[in-house]
């Protein structure tokens, strides 16, 4: 059932730069893998090389330091990590029924062998205007009918958890604001 109240989407536009974005990726990149169980020291040592540490969230910076946050939380952002490699075209879809595929982790530069992100941001392009808003409207209405759902003591018939959805849609939702990555909101 669609709902006729949701926000219209057409003013919509992107506010981060592919640099915004692929140093986001980046450092998603080295917190789902710490959460995964990457090296933390190896991690931090690596994104003071290829990206800007001073864009970890005070939770990241946390995690990477200590070991210490929601392990799980941090995990589901690989979902995100999916939705921002494919705002920059490297991944190919974002199929809202499906989990990330095992094949992202081959579009980042691999953390094991120290490689550099130069081949990386020579790859990224950001994706259509109008492509990225048409996602955002479809995490958007995903969002609002996994919410509806959850109020009215259903269970999703989704074919995925409802992370995914979340996670994505948070992703997607960065990219048209100028929010620090903590403070999206995710309102439906």
């Amino acid at each position: 059932m669609a709902n006729p109240h949701l926000p219209l989407l057409e003013t919509a536009r992107v506010e981060r730069s592919v640099e915004e974005i692929e140093d986001r990726t980046l450092v998603l990149q080295c917190v789902t893998a710490c959460a995964y169980g990457f090296d933390r020291q190896r991690a931090m040592s690596w994104l003071e090389r290829e990206a800007r540490k001073e864009l970890l969230t005070p939770v990241e910076l946390q995690f990477l330091e200590t070991g210490m946050g929601n392990r799980q939380q941090l995990m589901f952002q690989v979902e995100a990590l999916f939705a921002l490699a494919w705002s920059i075209s490297l991944t190919p879809s974002l199929a809202f029924d499906k989990y990330v595929p095992e094949t992202l982790i081959d579009v980042f530069p691999d953390l094991e062998k120290v490689e550099s992100s130069l081949d990386f941001r020579r790859a990224a392009r950001l994706r259509d205007q109008v492509e990225l808003v048409e996602a955002l409207d479809l995490a958007y209405c995903l969002h609002w009918a996994v919410r509806d759902s959850q109020l009215r003591g259903g269970r999703s018939q989704a074919p995925v958890e409802p992370y995914v959805v979340v996670e994505r849609r948070r992703a997607l939702e960065w990219l048209f604001c100028e929010d620090p990555w903590e403070e999206i909101t995710l309102d439906t």
